[in-house]
């Protein structure tokens, strides 16, 4: 995928989902989601959050430069965690 690109097919978020962001730690980058409805919770890199956050605003999630060796990887880790779906050709570079 190019700087920039979009996915083919944008992932979206699980049905069901009630998610919910701690306040940031001023110590990490990290960011804690939780689950309000089943009370799963995440601690996510700042790009898994962008593509969380991207995907709550309605928006398709895009690779920026550094983040496209780590994209695909990102969103496949996502979907394994039960965040997101996303069809097979959505994770692939």
């Amino acid at each position: 995928m190019n700087p920039g690109a979009v996915a083919p097919e944008a992932p979206s978020l699980l049905a069901g989902r009630r998610l919910c962001w701690a306040p940031a730690w001023p110590c990490s980058d990290a960011q804690v989601l939780f689950d309000a409805a089943s009370g799963d919770y995440w601690l996510l890199s700042p790009l898994a959050s962008r593509i969380v956050r991207a995907l709550q605003d309605g928006e398709r999630p895009t690779a920026h430069g550094d983040d496209e060796e780590d994209w695909s990887a990102t969103l496949q880790r996502l979907v394994q965690v039960g965040l997101i779906e996303a069809d097979r050709a959505t994770v692939q570079p």
